[in-house]
Parts: structure tokens; C-alpha cells; sequence
């Protein structure tokens, strides 16, 4: 990840975790974090080795749940049931916090005859409501 390849990193992780080696969940979801930021080219985005380690954070007992809630929301396009990893975690949470359900809704169900809708929204939100919009 110093060399700016997190991509590589997350499948050279998800070979350690499938041989089983001691792997610390906090590297696995930053190495999946800088990943979809990352400038390296779309394509080398290996899918299996995102679902692969993202089942691995969500049955670690040492997940930290707010990263693996990041790391969920960041990879939610690719988690669905065909892909068989669910986002757990989001789902935890869309279920027990009506504060964070509302703001979802809100970002994705925006009025256009509301004046504050039309308002420019910040990139963080746009991504919210792409993630969460039912067409992804």
C-alpha cells in the first residue's frame, strides 16, 4: 500500500487469509479502503478477493464493526445475493439506527420540487445515494 498498488495488496491479503495466516482485520479493511480509491486501473479490482476478505472481517471476532461498516458501504454494488456476502453489518445497522435509515432514504429519494434539493450535493452524499439507490 506504500507503493500506492492497494489493489495488490488486497490479493496478496486475501491469499494469507486463505492459507490461513495470522492477518490483522485492521490492514484487511484499509487495504480494502485505499482500494476503491485508488488510482490503479478499474479492471485490476480482483472481485473474488473483495468478497473473499470481506466474509473473513464479517466473521473475525476482532472486526472492528465501524470499519467493516465503511468497508460494506464502500463495496455495497458488489454485495448481493448472487455474489452470496451480504452486507451484514449495513444491515445491522439500517435495522437499529431510524436515524441513519431517514438520512438514507432522504439521499436517495430526494423531492424535486423541494428548493432545498436542488441545491448542489457534496460528493460524500452523492455516493450515498448511489450506493444505497435500488438500480445498482
Amino acid at each position: 500500500m506504500e507503493n500506492g498498488r492497494p489493489r495488490a495488496a488486497v490479493e496478496c491479503l486475501q491469499l494469507l487469509v486463505f492459507d490461513k495466516k495470522p492477518v490483522s482485520p485492521s490492514l484487511v479493511t484499509r487495504a480494502l479502503r485505499e482500494s476503491v480509491r485508488s488510482e490503479e486501473p478499474p479492471t485490476s479490482l480482483d472481485q473474488d478477493a473483495a468478497w473473499q476478505l470481506i466474509e473473513w472481517l464479517q466473521s473475525n471476532p476482532a472486526t472492528d464493526d465501524r470499519e467493516l461498516f465503511q468497508v460494506e458501504w464502500s463495496y455495497l454494488p458488489l454485495l448481493d445475493r448472487f455474489a452470496g456476502v451480504r452486507p451484514k453489518t449495513l444491515e445491522k445497522k439500517l435495522a437499529s439506527d431510524p436515524e441513519f435509515f431517514c438520512e438514507v432514504i432522504r439521499a436517495v429519494f430526494r423531492s424535486d420540487k423541494d428548493e432545498h434539493s436542488k441545491v448542489d450535493v457534496p460528493e460524500d452524499k452523492k455516493k450515498i445515494a448511489e450506493n444505497a439507490s435500488p438500480s445498482r
